[in-house]
């Protein structure tokens, strides 16, 4: 039977649902989301793919636990993204446990159709989520070692819980962050960031630059091509390029059809980080000198600057030390090196103008829009809002490597009592079923 800590099982199959239920199920389920006589053990902020996991996976190791989403819907995050938003990783490496994505999906999902499948999940798996709802407030009590959530449920409900674990899974990055440009005021066209770039049919515009050379500049920059759209990317400093082939090979090999995804994660996760740094630098150099050859030999005679990641170990220290700085290349590689996207560099940029910007090595570039693909800032921006200044001066940084390799607070203590982000499911069981005590946990 699976397990979690030792002693205990996940509630699945039959024994844990043997008993048939005649005619309360509705009215439980209402009981189980609402917590009107309790409150849960667990609070999750984000709907998203982590915050639906850890949900599930708390929820069958008989954790009461609660999901809190800003948005109207599960899977809003994604619908609300670029229209032309397409996951670069494969379904095998974003798979969902208990309920795995059916056999016909596709290799590489588009977000609307990610979107769907995790409203699904939180309604089959009968997770508690609470959408259209936020966090107004924390208190952390010392003594109780618990903390008192401030909710807003919709437009008129206010709900205090208090709750002994809080859970951050609220994306990769912080608030949106956009260079302080001078001008902007003059500027005569439009400026947006990614994070609110929906498609380029909602601009009819003749020429676009897109501000950044990552995987949200590339997507951007090729839907405006698609368009018709005289569109400039700017690249600002290199990047680390990999084709889906190559990224296929170099973040598991294991993450594939037919391969049991329990397996490819714990292979993928044995290695020590430092060791699987070593790992990643050879693979890196022989998929550059093959598989990936023909697109960096066409990039650099494009005038596309590349690097091979931090340590020379590509996309893995790129993934969970920043989130950002690569491109996973699925089709707009060819049209940079055929310069159907235009490239621009040689200097940083000076000021708006009206037509467009201008940069340090006097050209200019007109445009009628210019779209900021420039990333967000630290994790802990929201836990910041949230929590309060004396919470967030505890709370290391979530994401990079420490001197052992591995990853400085998600999936492990975050320095605060209490407070987690990621996957760390395992710990919080065994903290409350007395397995692990708290002051075992390096807070």
């Amino acid at each position: 039977m699976p397990r979690g800590p030792e002693g205990v099982s996940e509630k699945i199959g039959a024994p844990h649902y043997s008993t048939p239920n005649h005619g309360t199920w509705l009215e439980d389920r209402e009981q189980e989301l609402n917590f009107p006589n309790n409150d849960p053990t667990v609070v999750i902020l984000g709907a998203g793919h982590t915050g639906l996991e850890i949900a599930a996976r708390l929820k069958y190791l008989g954790l009461p636990t609660l999901v809190i989403d800003k948005n109207p819907r599960v899977g809003d995050m994604w619908r609300h993204r670029y229209k032309s938003l397409c996951l670069h990783g494969t379904t095998w490496y974003n798979q969902t446990p208990y309920l795995p994505f059916p056999c016909t999906w596709p290799t590489y999902m588009p977000a609307p159709k990610l979107a769907d499948w995790l409203e699904s999940y939180a309604h089959f798996l009968e997770l508690n989520v609470w959408t259209s709802s936020t966090i107004t407030g924390t208190i952390w009590n010392e003594a109780s070692k618990t903390w008192t959530i401030n909710v807003n449920r919709g437009t008129s409900e206010k709900r205090v819980l208090t709750v002994r674990h809080l859970i951050f899974a609220t994306g990769y990055g912080g608030h949106p962050v956009s260079p302080d440009i001078p001008g902007r005021e003059i500027f005569k066209g439009v400026v947006v960031h990614s994070a609110n770039f929906t498609s380029a049919t909602d601009y009819p515009v003749k020429k676009a630059v897109v501000i950044g050379a990552c995987n949200s500049g590339h997507d951007i920059s090729q839907d405006f091509l698609d368009r018709g759209v005289d569109v400039t990317m700017y690249q600002r400093s290199s990047n680390y390029v990999v084709s889906q082939k190559a990224a296929s090979m170099l973040l598991g090999e294991d993450f594939r059809e037919g391969f049991p995804t329990e397996l490819a994660d714990m292979n993928n996760a044995s290695w020590p980080g430092l060791v699987g740094r070593l790992f990643q630098q050879c693979k890196v150099a022989e998929v550059i000198a093959t598989v990936d050859k023909e697109l960096y030999d066409g990039l650099a005679k494009a005038g596309f600057k590349t690097n091979l990641g931090p340590y020379n170990a590509g996309i893995v220290p790129l993934v969970f030390g920043r989130s950002g700085g690569f491109h996973l290349n699925t089709r707009t590689g060819k049209h940079v090196i055929s310069g159907d996207i235009k490239l621009k560099q040689g200097g940083a940029i000076v000021c708006f103008t009206e037509k467009g910007l201008k940069f340090e090595d006097g050209t200019e570039l007109e445009a009628d829009i210019v779209v900021f693909a420039t990333g967000c800032g630290d994790h802990r921006d929201v836990m910041r809002d949230i929590c309060g200044p004396e919470v967030a001066s505890k709370v290391g940084e979530i994401w990079g490597m420490d001197e052992d390799g591995q990853l400085m607070g998600a999936w492990r203590d975050s320095g605060h009592e209490g407070l987690w982000f990621g996957i760390v499911t395992v710990l919080i069981e065994a903290i409350e079923e007395g397995i692990l005590e708290r002051s075992e946990v390096a807070f």
